[in-house]
């Protein structure tokens, strides 16, 4: 054996350098990525929660509008329900007139005599 013994030095070659840039820069990468993705999101989210207040406000605006068409059915129901029954009213006291009056007639023809009609012989 010789007393000199040879200490290799492991040099890095260059394809493991390369693998290492290339692991760095795909990190890198993925850290922008990410990044990006969490911007749309946030985003996103600010728009959901947009919408559901805009939704919220609208439902309340749905519900009065229907609170107040429910009162205006009712009403006008009820106006409705007036009106027909002063139709009716006014309808049998019509009648009645009408039978009241066609009774009188009946009663002054039956009073009168029955007087012979001439008849016209239409010259020719």
């Amino acid at each position: 054996m010789s007393d000199e013994e040879y200490v290799e030095q492991r040099s890095i070659s260059g394809a493991l350098l390369g693998v290492v840039a290339v692991a760095l820069l795909a990190a890198l990468g993925g850290l922008v990525w990410s990044y990006g993705l969490q911007n749309h999101l946030s985003a996103a989210e600010q728009k959901i929660v947009a919408a559901e207040q805009k939704n919220a406000e609208l439902t309340q605006q749905l519900e009065a509008t229907n609170a107040r068409l429910r009162a205006t059915s009712e009403t006008l129901g009820q106006s409705v329900g007036m009106t027909q029954k002063q139709l009716e009213l006014r309808a049998q006291s019509i009648i009645a007139s009408q039978k009241a009056e066609s009774a009188r007639l009946e009663q002054a023809q039956a009073a009168q005599p029955r007087l012979p009609r001439k008849r016209r012989q239409l010259s020719k």
